[in-house]
């Protein structure tokens, strides 16, 4: 009965640290925090200055090059458009009509993934006791071009994201999946550039 009830003790308390273990992520970077969003209130449709968006992006894992997947492809695309189209600034060009953009915008997100696999290895040994590890790191280069097509402007931004496994984070993955952080950053990033074009007199 005593060796009965230590092993009924010890699947608890590894049923405790189960339900408490979590995977989590955080932005580490130094980009500043946007507060005066939008950049303008709120205006007629034909008041704006219409923009076309391409985007891409380019993943790396320990410095071998991969093919980046459907997901952080969406992502760059979808958080460019969204930036752009809630600053007050901009409207997107609609496909079904031959809108004459006012700005062609050229965005490529340069994904750096690095991952311990001895850190997460480690931590699963543990119990996830010792905490696992890994690495994003985000620069988004954005090329703004006149109707034309001629070059206006090269800005680069950049930010980081750091992955952590460990007891303890169970409630904070709620908030902080890595899906999340990543649109939240990549959002971040395209503000922070349009912020930056305008004032150095990029949008005339």
């Amino acid at each position: 009965m005593r060796h009965q009830g230590r092993g009924v003790h010890i699947l608890f308390v590894f049923f405790i640290m189960t339900l408490t273990y979590g995977c989590s992520s955080f932005r580490v970077g130094n980009l500043p925090e946007i507060t005066d969003w939008p950049l303008s209130p709120a205006s007629t449709e034909y008041n704006l200055k219409v923009v076309t968006i391409s985007s891409g992006a380019e993943l790396t894992v320990n410095g071998a090059t991969e093919r980046p997947g459907k997901l952080l492809l969406g992502m760059v695309n979808d958080k460019a458009r969204d930036a752009y189209a809630g600053s007050g600034l901009f409207r997107l060009a609609n496909p079904r009509y031959d809108y004459e953009p006012d700005y062609i915008i050229e965005v490529m997100l340069k994904d750096e993934e690095t991952v311990d696999p001895y850190s997460i290895l480690f931590s699963v040994l543990t119990l996830f006791i010792k905490e696992g590890q890994m690495m994003d790191d985000y620069t988004l280069t954005t090329t703004i071009k006149d109707k034309k097509g001629e070059v206006l402007a090269k800005i680069e931004k950049s930010d980081s994201i750091v992955y952590k496994q460990r007891l303890g984070l169970f409630f904070s993955i709620f908030s902080r999946l890595p899906d999340v952080v990543s649109k939240e950053t990549i959002y971040d990033l395209n503000r922070a550039t349009i912020k930056e074009a305008l004032s150095k007199g990029v949008f005339q």
